[in-house]
């Protein structure tokens, strides 16, 4: 019950930050960060695969309603919950328990892994929605600067999201 209200809460600063202040940053065009991403990569690896594409689903379609995008986010999501489960076999890392709630799973993996796994699946999902936005057009004046800016982008934000969010968990845990 604990670990669902964390990510539930996780869920709301998520939409509440995409709403509220990513939404002013993409009218500027050169860069669209998705902050969902980080409740997106940070689930439980412990989730089976329908349980992922179910909720990873509810979350994409849950955000192109608010965005407006016409099912863009419900495919990058649906794709990220397909192929995660394949992504993240636990004889890759060191698993943790499974009632180990102290500290995020991604954490205990290593610096390596986290990065690959978070900049993988960051560079596709950024890459998804541009394409399916901007629909090829201007690949190099317009696509490429803005899938590297928004990717880098959104890597750092859920990097320091991942900072203040489970550092303030993991203060109450102790």
């Amino acid at each position: 019950m604990r670990e669902l209200l964390k990510y539930s809460l996780i869920l709301v600063y998520c939409f509440f930050v995409q709403l509220v202040f990513l939404e002013n940053v993409h009218s500027f065009f050169w860069f669209q960060p998705f902050i969902i991403l980080f409740f997106l990569l940070y689930m439980p690896y412990t989730l089976n695969k329908w349980q992922s594409v179910l909720i990873f689903f509810s979350v994409g379609i849950f955000l192109d309603t608010l965005l407006n995008s016409h099912g863009i986010h419900a495919s990058a999501s649906l794709f990220i919950g397909l192929f995660r489960p394949y992504f993240l076999n636990p004889s890759l890392f060191n698993a943790p328990a499974r009632g180990d709630e102290k500290s995020i799973w991604l954490n205990k993996a290593g610096n390596k892994f986290k990065f690959a796994y978070l900049s993988i699946f960051i560079l596709f999902y950024q890459f998804w929605v541009l394409l399916l936005e901007t629909l090829g057009k201007n690949f190099f004046s317009i696509f490429l600067p803005t899938w590297i800016l928004s990717s880098v982008f959104t890597l750092v934000l859920i990097l320091l999201s991942e900072e203040l969010l489970f550092r303030t968990f993991n203060r109450k845990d102790s």
